[in-house]
């Protein structure tokens, strides 16, 4: 409690009003080129801040103007509900919040200047109430608080507490006198300043504050060049005292003010006490024996009314109390909330003792409990496990101290069942447990972002981004992203699936830490349903080898697709081909015969046939038959089923080199029996395929043709000297439909399950190597295991 100031600083505190005064009216000049500081904060806090017929006022108010003027810099202030405050400096109406407390939570959406003022937080109860003296006396009953601000979160953390919101402190201390909450958790100083300012009577402090907070002006966090500037000038209005000279004009308003009005009350009721006593003591005097005797008879009935609502009040204590001797340890008095948290009737329990009854689960708490009480002579928010009377065992907190009761010291305990809490408490850590195992192990890469900031990742993030957990958290996740565009394109795409469904999910690249690019899965969840400005879950799943087989699967589907429009091309064209075949030799042939046989059967007739007239039909029938022989050898030589593939191959080799500028080598070792008709006609066809292409197109001298098996497969090596040419490039005109052979035997192969390898340049030849397994081709066509290199 301050003395009445010094002369000199009422003429310093007038001086420095008026200089607030003139600033806010005139304004502070700014400094050309530097916009105005724009501040927000609560319409709703005095004396810290609040509006007066629409005017800022209050003690942040102050310092933030002259803060502005130490920073040379322009001010605009507007204060509004708390919650839509916050709100405005989030989104950029605004460059800082004043008169916001300093919490773990909001460090990690806020940067704060120097703190300006230190808050603490109390409980305010009805005048009458004795039961709470602190947050932990709060038991099943009811707290006012406000929506935003640290009492709701500091009792949010405790579920048996009712949380009752208030919109302000005024109807919060209404609601307290009507009954409606058991007590209200405010802001000493500004609720002491209402109390006083609006003479609220019947409301006190209970207990010293629950809490004390920093409070300063917040930024939005990364605005460091600003944080820079604000703590700048708040060092300027420190080292010069202007802090204090604003701390000292509003803190009489609850401090000064508040004595002055109680020193007159105390005044005026001390001197009406005294004159009262006087006047009793006057009275006692003059009054009859008989009037002194009904007196007594009126205190004693009214000490008999108090001791009756002390054991009323005794009694309906929620918690259960007991009363023993000390030194001793017997019971000599117990509540109902005693009865019905042991299960002992009052009866059984006066006269006994702890141990006696069994109350401590392990008895060897009994004598640390003793221990403590003696060392320290009270023990506070001991827990311990207590037994009921049924043997059940439950969590409780013990506090006791020692109190005189007519001459006669009494130990008096008081036992809260904790059991809920405690129940709660290990769901909740069992619960921490498994989501922290789920994280911890999940086969894909987990993390939390705030602001697409990493908060927290786990193991299989790092590893699929190639950065560790330091170097990731507390990033953006814009480096992850190949440019700004794909940052932003994801947020737009993502962010309104998350919040509509609770879930969104969309495919981007990123690139590692070692420059490689991946695609990557994204997955996004609100930790808050439809709100992501508390944060988020986000996965993250290497999808290359996916997207890569997905591609390949895509060129494999249009390169059959290709093929087999080719291949019924090709197949048409050699119906074509048959059908001329037919028509112009064959069907020829036949038709000449026919002719000739009718011709011959008139001369038979008339009696002019020679046998030179047969002959020549015969010749003519020969040609015919040995045209259908050749036909049937091009479509399946029979020697492949009768002697094998290797004299099929020699056959092949042997028929078509025959009147051809081209020497065939042939080297085999191929075992008659063990392969599958498949296998040979698929090599048998694939020979046949690279002997017309040499025919054809190389201009080759010579041709090599090795068979070989061996380690369950067939090894076919087709190596000509002709011109040869750019492989490459063939290859990409097969793939596009311009060459049919090349893609068909590459496809027979792959078929097959094997694999198939051309080498070719320009002037050096053509070389064929494939390799056929002897089982698990597929004749139906279906795709094997093996492929082209």
């Amino acid at each position: 409690m301050r003395n009445t100031p010094h002369r000199k600083w009422l003429w310093l505190r007038a001086l420095v009003t008026i200089t607030s005064v003139l600033s806010s009216l005139a304004g502070v000049p700014s400094v050309a080129g530097r916009e105005s500081l724009r501040v927000s904060g609560d319409q709703s806090y005095p004396p810290l801040a609040y509006l007066e017929q629409g005017v800022p006022k209050g003690f942040d108010v102050d310092v933030v103007k002259a803060l502005a003027a130490a920073m040379q810099r322009d001010i605009q202030i507007e204060l509004s509900p708390w919650d839509h405050a916050q709100d405005r400096v989030r989104q950029g109406h605004s460059d800082c919040l004043i008169g916001m407390s300093i919490t773990d939570d909001r460090r990690k959406l806020w940067d704060f200047a120097t703190p300006t003022l230190a808050h603490s937080f109390s409980l305010f109860v009805t005048s009458g109430e004795v039961a709470i003296r602190g947050a932990d006396d709060l038991h099943g009953r009811r707290v006012g608080v406000t929506a935003g601000g640290l009492p709701r979160t500091f009792f949010e953390s405790k579920p048996q507490v009712g949380i009752v919101l208030i919109s302000d402190y005024a109807e919060g201390f209404a609601l307290l006198r009507k009954g409606s909450v058991d007590a209200v958790a405010a802001d000493t100083w500004v609720a002491g300043y209402l109390l006083n300012k609006h003479r609220i009577d019947g409301v006190t402090v209970a207990g010293p504050p629950f809490a004390t907070l920093d409070s300063a002006i917040a930024v939005p966090r990364g605005q460091q060049a600003l944080l820079r500037d604000i703590n700048a000038g708040l060092a300027t209005l420190q080292k010069s005292g202007t802090l204090d000279d604003i701390r000292v004009r509003w803190e009489p308003k609850q401090v000064v003010y508040l004595l002055k009005e109680q020193v007159a009350t105390y005044t005026i009721l001390v001197v009406s006490v005294a004159g009262a006593l006087l006047l009793a003591v006057m009275l006692g005097w003059i009054l009859t024996m008989k009037r002194e005797i009904r007196t007594r008879k009126g205190v004693e009935n009214e000490l008999r009314t108090s001791e009756e609502k002390f054991r009323t009040a005794f009694m309906a204590i929620p918690d259960a109390v007991i009363v023993n001797s000390y030194p001793g340890e017997t019971i000599t008095e117990v509540n109902q909330g005693f009865e019905r948290m042991f299960g002992y009737p009052r009866n059984e329990a006066i006269g006994s003792t702890a141990l006696k009854l069994g109350l401590f689960f392990d008895p060897a708490d009994r004598d640390k409990v003793i221990a403590q009480f003696e060392a320290r002579g009270g023990v506070t928010d001991y827990e311990l496990r207590g037994r009921r009377k049924n043997g059940e065992m439950f969590f409780n907190v013990l506090s006791s101290n020692i109190t005189p009761l007519g001459g006669t010291n009494f130990a008096v305990h008081v036992i809260r069942d904790e059991t809920g809490r405690k129940r709660t408490e290990d769901a909740l850590h069992m619960r921490q447990a498994k989501i922290e195992s789920i994280f911890r192990g999940a086969p894909v890469g987990m993390g939390e972002v705030v602001d697409r900031v990493f908060t927290v990742v786990n193991d299989r993030m790092c590893e699929i981004l190639g950065y560790s957990s330091e170097e990731l958290v507390g990033r953006s996740t814009r480096m992850l992203y190949l440019s700004d565009s794909d940052w932003e394109d994801t947020g737009r795409v993502l962010h309104p699936r998350a919040l509509a469904g609770g879930h969104g999910s969309v495919e981007t690249r990123f690139r590692r830490k070692d420059g490689r690019i991946i695609d990557v899965l994204i997955g996004l969840s609100p930790i808050v349903a439809g709100d992501l400005s508390a944060g988020a879950t986000v996965t993250v799943t290497d999808i290359t080898e996916r997207k890569a087989v997905a591609r390949e699967l895509e060129d494999a589907f249009a390169r059959l697709k290709r093929l087999s429009g080719q291949l019924l091309n090709a197949q048409e064209m050699e119906r074509r081909a048959i059908a001329n075949e037919l028509h112009d030799e064959i069907g020829q042939a036949l038709t000449a015969v026919t002719l000739k046989l009718h011709a011959l059967g008139k001369r038979i007739s008339d009696g002019t046939a020679s046998a030179g007239d047969v002959e020549s039909c015969m010749g003519i029938a020969d040609t015919a038959l040995k045209q259908v022989r050749d036909l049937s050898l091009n479509l399946r030589p029979p020697q492949l089923d009768l002697m094998g593939l290797e004299a099929a191959l020699r056959w092949l080799l042997a028929t078509r080199t025959d009147g051809a500028a081209l020497e065939a080598h042939f080297a085999a070792r191929l075992p008659p029996h063990g392969r599958s008709p498949h296998v040979d006609i698929t090599c048998f066809r694939l020979v046949q395929e690279a002997l017309t292409n040499v025919i054809r197109h190389a201009r080759a001298a010579n041709l090599w043709v090795e068979a070989t098996q061996a380690n369950g497969e067939i090894e076919l090596r087709i190596k000509d000297d002709g011109c040869g040419f750019d492989s490459d490039t063939a290859k990409a005109s097969a793939a596009q439909g311009a060459s049919v052979g090349l893609l068909s035997m590459e496809e027979r192969v792959v078929l097959s399950g094997g694999s198939f390898e051309l080498v070719s340049l320009p002037g050096a030849g053509t070389t064929i190597r494939a390799r056929i397994p002897l089982v698990g081709g597929n004749g139906d066509g279906r795709l094997g295991s093996g492929g082209v290199r």
